[in-house]
């Protein structure tokens, strides 16, 4: 899916505070980033886990209280355009609006960092994220495929 800045729709939330995901922040974003892999939340985080999650140079938290309910991060702007990577709201937030708020939020800060374009990739089957994006603004161009070399 693709969005010209330029036909951007913002949506805050009153529910959340947004903020940058601190590295006291991390095992939490593990967690949640299980959750997207479909992996069991119950093992403990290991280094590796904590080391790929601090990989991304760009990483925001929708935080209600101090718990991380929402992420969402990109892997910089190049030509312009910038990838949204690794949304993900923990089951029992929702259909609360709040990846909504968060890419918001993610999208007006690369916006500000001189971004015209966003791109992010979603499963066919993945509905509610589509509809998501489609609020946000963002048109589908196509569809992608992926190589697993392993």
């Amino acid at each position: 899916m693709q969005l010209k800045l330029s036909e951007f729709k913002s949506f805050p939330s009153s529910l959340v505070k947004i903020k940058t995901i601190e590295e006291k922040d991390i095992d939490q974003a593990v967690l949640l980033l299980r959750q997207l892999r479909n992996e069991p939340k119950e093992a403990l985080v290991t280094e590796e886990e904590r080391k790929k999650t601090l990989l991304s140079p760009v990483k925001f938290g929708a935080f209600i209280n101090d718990k991380l309910v929402s992420i969402a991060s990109s892997n910089g702007l190049a030509i312009k355009t910038f990838q949204i990577l690794g949304v993900v709201t923990d089951t029992n937030y929702q259909k609360k609006g709040i990846a909504k708020a968060l890419c918001s939020h993610l999208i007006n800060f690369m916006q500000k960092q001189g971004a015209e374009n966003s791109i992010i990739f979603t499963g066919l089957d993945n509905t509610a994220a589509q509809k998501c994006y489609l609020a946000l603004g963002f048109k589908i161009i196509g569809t992608y495929y992926l190589a697993d070399f392993q």
